[in-house]
């Protein structure tokens, strides 16, 4: 009679660790892709980033190989130049003695800035 007892005490404990196993297997898979959608958002945020800057970063290119041929004859010097299909703003600006900056921005709808020279004056200006 005390087995039969001990028999009816454990009924549907199988049924409460399948409950358990379920529930920690869901937890687990929730963690596992919230961590993969944010590695694959950042990634594509890294992508668009990347995309975004590689017209500016031309632009500056040519500007810095503009400035291995001279100087420019003013300082802040502005040029266009054309990159990816779009136009860009590059801006030469004398910092300090024989130092120069070279920074590039998109141009506005409409610019007329007109496109960098093919070389500048080796005298740098006074």
């Amino acid at each position: 009679m005390n087995a039969k007892i001990g028999l009816r005490k454990r009924r549907g404990f199988a049924l409460i660790l399948v409950m358990g196993q379920i529930t920690l297997l869901l937890f687990f898979w929730s963690v596992a892709n919230r961590q993969t959608g944010q590695l694959i958002q950042t990634a594509e945020v890294l992508k668009l980033r990347a995309e975004r800057d590689h017209g500016s970063l031309t632009a500056v290119a040519a500007g810095l190989a503009l400035m291995e041929t001279g100087f420019p004859s003013t300082s802040p010097f502005t040029g266009s130049v054309e990159s990816d299909g779009r136009t860009y703003l590059v801006t030469f600006t004398d910092l300090t003695d024989g130092t120069w900056g070279v920074s590039a921005s998109r141009a506005p709808l409409g610019d007329t800035t007109a496109p960098l020279p093919t070389t500048f004056a080796m005298e740098p200006p006074e």
